[in-house]
């Protein structure tokens, strides 16, 4: 996976941990990873009309980390390639 930089430099990001997970690709920061496995298991609320509130909540508290984890590292934006799980 790679990222353009808030200067408009375009890096290669990469894995920062020793998860053994076999989605977690090994191209990947662990907050990319986590914030995929975040969105997924939101999105079980999505079947239940009467939890919609519930995602709506989890959605915006995982799109602050993820916007945080990108602030953090002068990310603009993330640039999926070929065989990236997002």
């Amino acid at each position: 996976m790679k990222a353009m930089l808030n200067s408009g430099e375009i890096v290669q990001l990469q894995k920062d941990c020793g998860c053994v997970d076999s989605l977690h690709s090994e191209h990947v920061p662990h907050w990319v990873h986590m914030d995929r496995v975040d969105r997924d298991l939101n999105r079980q609320y999505l079947d239940r009309p009467a939890a919609f509130q519930v995602f709506a909540r989890c959605e915006l508290v995982r799109l602050r980390k993820k916007a945080a984890n990108m602030q953090a590292g002068n990310i603009d934006r993330l640039i999926q390639e070929e065989g990236d799980v997002l």
